[in-house]
């Protein structure tokens, strides 16, 4: 549980940093966490999809 935790921490702290360092474009979060009206259908899938790895390693792999 305690990784789980670290995972989630880590990636949301490096989510926005991507966006901000290595993109150079706007941050695909608002400021309350939900997702701008500009972002695309794949950009939103993908970011999700990352999100949801450790749930799928604990719940279904481990």
């Amino acid at each position: 549980m305690t990784a789980l935790i670290i995972y989630y921490a880590a990636l949301l702290i490096s989510i926005p940093l991507y966006y901000k360092k290595i993109r150079k474009i706007r941050q695909p979060f608002s400021r309350w966490g939900s997702y701008k009206d500009n972002v695309s259908f794949g950009e939103r899938m993908c970011i999700s999809f990352f999100i949801m790895i450790p749930v799928f390693i604990k719940y279904f792999v481990l």
